[in-house]
């Protein structure tokens, strides 16, 4: 059988939280304090979101 599949490396995918933060870093040189206050979000739920731990972050509402 001819084979013509190509192998090729693939680029390391970022989480969310990674493209977060970057986003964040690229745009802006206000830190994760400041950023929550201006947006009005607890830092420790940005820092949670920006590091994939959303088993951190509160329940939904229902």
């Amino acid at each position: 059988m001819n084979n013509n599949f190509k192998t090729r490396k693939v680029k390391s995918v970022q989480s969310l939280g990674e493209k977060l933060e970057a986003a964040r870093l690229r745009r802006t040189s206000l830190s994760l304090p400041e950023i929550a206050k201006k947006i009005n979000i607890q830092k420790e739920y940005l820092h949670y979101l920006e590091a994939g731990r959303y088993d951190q972050l509160p329940a939904d509402v229902y």
